[in-house]
């Protein structure tokens, strides 16, 4: 017989996306790193979580994801561990963002406004892409695009 966890469904997480960014908001970052690095994800329902550990996973991660999520929800978690061969199981948060990532910058280095810059500049990379965001003055200012901008003699 398999207990259910205490507590409302409503009150725990309902993915393992969602217990890293509590491990965030407890502020364990240990935790939410180890979780997002060494952890294969084999299964989440709330309440219990199947997973594979990297070999670089502490030995005691399973122990502490435990405590800290019955600490967090007040509901008792079961943690399975599975060895990394026994299913075909997705890759790490981490590999999925550096992927991502990867693919971003291949989208970027294919613009041909990017390629002239990386041509005109030998040697340079891209380290990190960045949405441009507007200026405070910018978005404040009013835009007629139908009437041309007045200048004055102390604009020339």
């Amino acid at each position: 017989m398999r207990a259910e966890p205490q507590g409302a469904p409503a009150n725990l997480p309902q993915s393992f996306e969602a217990v890293i960014a509590l491990a965030e908001k407890h502020r364990d970052i240990r935790l939410q790193t180890e979780l997002t690095r060494f952890v294969r994800l084999a299964k989440f329902e709330p309440g219990r979580i199947e997973l594979a550990l990297e070999p670089q996973a502490e030995a005691d991660l399973p122990n502490r994801l435990h405590r800290a999520l019955l600490d967090w929800t007040g509901a008792r978690w079961g943690i399975s561990i599975i060895e990394p061969g026994q299913a075909d199981l997705p890759k790490t948060l981490h590999e999925l963002a550096e992927e991502k990532r990867a693919e971003e910058k291949r989208g970027v280095q294919s613009l041909p406004a990017v390629q002239a810059v990386l041509k005109h500049f030998p040697g340079a990379e891209i380290i990190r892409i960045e949405e441009a965001k507007p200026s405070a003055a910018a978005e404040a200012a009013p835009v007629e695009a139908d009437e041309p901008p007045e200048f004055t003699d102390d604009d020339l």
